[in-house]
């Protein structure tokens, strides 16, 4: 079984490959996730949304910028991603 910081550095990799020409600011890690048969990591990381390329007065009417939340599974047993998607906050 890879380690939760093999499949971290992981799905890093793999969201910078599928975005290739986004600019991808302000990345976080947010959770990490042990599936309870031990078969996938899921790691939830964020950036900054398009809101963030704002500046100056036209930051300041529109507020914080939103974040994009992503959950990738990575397979515990040889460090594949398995899937990607879009985590809604509740």
């Amino acid at each position: 079984m890879i380690e939760f910081k093999t499949a971290v550095k992981t799905a890093i990799e793999f969201l910078a490959e599928a975005y290739p020409n986004e600019n991808l600011r302000d990345l976080r890690l947010e959770e990490i996730e042990l599936s309870a048969n031990e078969e996938f990591w899921y790691i939830t990381v964020s950036y900054a949304g398009d809101a963030s390329s704002l500046s100056g007065l036209a930051r300041a009417i529109a507020g914080p910028p939103d974040r994009e939340y992503k959950v990738i599974a990575v397979r515990s047993e040889d460090g594949r991603v398995q899937s990607m998607k879009i985590r809604q906050l509740v």
